[in-house]
């Protein structure tokens, strides 16, 4: 499917959930001040777009997502590496990964509240924690799914050990490692809000979710809110595919 029948596909269903969406508004099933239609919502949502105080918003946010996956694509990338390319490692680490990666996020919330605020830092390392397993976990499959052939192969032409990880693991891990980062990005972005929601914080979408919920008695901007931070983490899944698209042609993933 190319990427323009892709988007088209995604505008109808869109569409159609909006028009459904309209319906229950039309019919008078809730209060309008606490189910708003889709005209008021799509008025917020382009006032939202531009209000400094939103951009502000979504710029603490991102702030605290991208640290976060650099620092889990920097801790998930080495690990995988060493846990791949060692059977040993892989026995020894196999339960407690599982272990630690089975323990909800949103429950480590209040702990990393007590113990780091509700700043930055907090939102970083939820990220971290949320979002380090995909990209450790793919990466570790890609290095133990690698053509033993291929390194024989080099090795019989006589290359070294440096050679060997820079010409063959590392370009044939290397789509493992996009994968593992496509995954974890939309689950750094919604654990990130949710943090903010959490923890009550005063900056960041999830901060402004919050207070826009608390005043006025008009659910619009929350709504308006909601749309936007889904707009925001398409618009970067397709970003990342379409760098992945242009670094692995190879791969066909559109």
């Amino acid at each position: 499917m190319t990427p323009v029948g892709a988007a088209g596909r995604g505008v109808v269903g869109a569409a159609v959930v909006a028009g459904l969406y309209q319906v229950v508004t039309m019919l008078g099933l809730a209060d309008s001040s606490l189910l708003p239609s889709v005209p008021a919502i799509l008025r917020e949502t382009a006032h939202l777009s531009i209000d400094p105080a939103f951009l502000a918003a979504v710029g603490s946010t991102m702030t605290a997502v991208t640290l976060g996956l650099v620092i889990s694509c920097a801790i998930g990338v080495t690990a995988g590496f060493l846990v791949g390319m060692s059977a040993a490692g892989a026995r020894l680490t196999t339960a407690p990964i599982d272990i630690l990666r089975s323990i909800p996020s949103v429950a480590l919330i209040p702990l990393f509240l007590m113990t780091l605020g509700d700043g930055t830092l907090m939102k970083t390392v939820v990220v971290v924690v949320v979002s380090v397993w995909p990209i450790l976990l793919n990466v570790t499959y890609g290095v133990r799914s690698v053509d033993r052939m291929a390194v024989d192969a080099a090795r019989s032409l006589g290359a070294g050990g440096s050679r060997i990880w820079l010409r063959v693991l590392v370009p044939s891990t290397f789509p493992a490692v996009a994968t593992g980062f496509r995954v974890s990005l939309p689950m750094a972005l919604t654990v990130a809000i949710s943090a903010e929601i959490a923890g009550g914080s005063p900056s960041g979408i999830g901060g402004f979710i919050l207070n826009a919920s608390y005043r006025d008695f008009d659910a619009a901007p929350v709504f308006a809110a909601v749309v936007l931070a889904g707009l925001i983490g398409w618009a970067l899944n397709e970003v990342t595919a379409a760098l992945a698209d242009r670094l692995m042609p190879w791969e066909g993933r559109r």
